[in-house]
């Protein structure tokens, strides 16, 4: 699939009548009319936050899933629609290399391993409720052209600070076209999952590929396992940072299963000299293993190293019983890839332009069709991008209904970096569950017991 489009060609190719618009009204339904049929307004003042031209603005992207190039084509539209104002892109591996005190890019995408831990560091943003409240390229409030909830993870206080642009579907992701010549299913309960794990072993496969960059992503599929078996009293507790939080019985035994497939060797053993680009392309490209939890942003990342005939694509993560709280088909999703505009920097107009463009149906369109995920913007995804992945993430939303939650305890108390290290001593079999969770537990009370850090509200 080609990397370069027309903007004018491609947004004609949007189809209003989305995919995504059989989604639960809860997560991502639409909260109006689709903007394209009928603008509730005129055509938008160029720039709506003051003055900007003539102006040289920086842009630092985090170098991950997907790439860069979005940034890049939403920064051609602003220059070639505003005569004097040039735009630098930057792609980094680690986001927390950039000191949004002193002279910050006029935009950050604060995303990956290495992201900033937002919530000790609310005063330095500016806030965006104003951008949201403005006009799109279009002419239509850029409210109305959200997904509703679409703004929620981003809001503090009533104060937008962080723009979540992509929406992202969690899942285990595996290649329709094996599982299909086997005659194997996706397994329902972690009971299936190993039996799975034994027919993986006599094929000489495994059944997990894991590497330490990304060994978080066993704790997520670990936590959406739970929070389906009892319900929403494990959701808030994780999120809320509560105490005693990580010993709640269903997290025990969503780890102790876990665990279990480590003790039979079905964790693919880790390359010390593979990141995790190449762990991934094990199971994508060799087929040394049979599933991988991730994010949606897994199909575009690996686009160049997936076999022929793979089918990518994905479905809902193993409960503990036949009989959980929350149905099979419940999962983990929400609005990701957190971009926002630090106070500090050069052009705090500038920025907010940047993320109107990047909100327009045009950057959105884009977005979709190059990274195979959707945006926050509704109704943008082509109806036929032919992509098995897509269609799966689809077909997850609207099987799930109102089944979907979230939690952001992780990435916005900065959490990432310790937890990856205790999952990857866990998987690597150095850590029991009991021992694993007493330290994220401490972790999780650090940030509870922390007067510097501002904590969210969970519903």
């Amino acid at each position: 699939m080609t990397s370069t489009f027309s903007r004018r060609a491609l947004l004609s190719s949007v189809s209003v009548a989305a995919t995504l618009t059989a989604c639960t009204d809860d997560i991502i339904a639409p909260t109006s009319p689709s903007p394209s049929s009928s603008p509730t307004s005129s055509a938008a003042p160029d720039t709506p936050f003051g003055t900007l031209a003539p102006a040289h603005l920086r842009v630092a992207i985090f170098d991950g899933g997907y790439g860069t190039g979005y940034a890049h084509y939403v920064a051609d539209s602003l220059q070639d629609r505003l005569t004097g104002v040039t735009v630098a892109v930057t792609g980094l591996e680690r986001i927390s290399d950039l000191d949004l005190a002193a002279d910050p890019p006029d935009v950050v995408n604060n995303s990956g391993a290495g992201a900033l831990p937002i919530g000790s560091m609310l005063d330095q943003l500016e806030p965006l409720n104003d951008l949201v409240d403005a006009p799109n390229l279009e002419g239509t409030p850029i409210k109305d052209t959200l997904y509703s909830s679409a703004l929620s993870p981003g809001t503090f206080d009533g104060r937008l600070l962080a723009l979540n642009y992509v929406f992202t579907v969690y899942g285990l992701w595996y290649s329709a076209s094996l599982f299909e010549e086997r005659g194997w299913s996706l397994p329902a309960t972690w009971d299936e999952m190993l039996e799975l794990g034994e027919l993986a072993s006599k094929e000489q496969r495994y059944l997990f590929a894991w590497s330490p960059d990304a060994a978080t992503y066993y704790l997520e599929l670990a936590i959406s396992s739970a929070i389906k078996e009892s319900g929403d009293e494990v959701r808030r507790a994780l999120d809320g940072v509560a105490g005693g939080a990580w010993q709640h019985p269903a997290v025990l035994r969503t780890l102790t299963q876990l665990e279990e497939c480590v003790r039979r060797g079905f964790m693919q053993p880790v390359d010390p000299d593979a990141g995790y680009l190449a762990t991934q392309a094990t199971w994508s490209l060799e087929g040394r293993s049979l599933l991988y939890p991730s994010g949606a942003w897994i199909e575009r990342e690996m686009l160049d190293q997936t076999a022929e005939g793979f089918r990518m694509t994905c479905g809902p993560g193993p409960t503990l019983t036949s009989s959980p709280t929350m149905p099979h088909a419940a999962i983990h999703a929400s609005a990701a890839e957190a971009f926002v505009v630090p106070k500090a920097a050069a052009s705090v107009v500038g920025g907010k332009e940047f993320l109107r463009t990047m909100l327009s149906r045009d950057a959105a369109a884009h977005f979709a069709v190059t990274n195979l995920v959707p945006t926050i913007v509704k109704d943008t995804v082509p109806a036929d991008t032919g992509s098995t992945s897509l269609g799966a993430q689809t077909r997850m939303l609207a099987e799930a209904g109102d089944h979907v939650f979230s939690w952001r305890f992780i990435s916005h108390y900065g959490l990432q970096q310790p937890f990856d290290a205790l999952m990857t001593r866990f998987l690597s079999g150095d850590l029991t569950t009991e021992e694993l969770t007493v330290e994220l537990q401490r972790h999780t009370d650090e940030v509870r017991d922390d007067p510097a850090i501002e904590l969210y509200t969970v519903e």
